[in-house]
């Protein structure tokens, strides 16, 4: 993702939220100087995702379930 606003933080805490409430979790991939993350460190929020710098990284999570 390259820009994110308010609805769409929403929308991904609310997302995050759910998933961990059943037994799931999300990661997003960004480089550091994404407008996106820069957006949520700027909001306090970069702390509530695990954040990879490409694909590999993040598609190598185990799943859960």
């Amino acid at each position: 993702m390259t820009f994110v606003d308010t609805t769409g933080l929403g929308l991904l805490v609310r997302l995050l939220a759910e998933l961990r409430d059943n037994g799931g979790d999300l990661a997003l991939v960004a480089s550091a100087d994404c407008g996106a993350l820069r957006r949520l460190s700027s909001m306090n929020l970069a702390g509530l995702f695990r954040v990879f710098d490409a694909v590999p990284g993040a598609a190598a999570l185990p799943a859960t379930g």
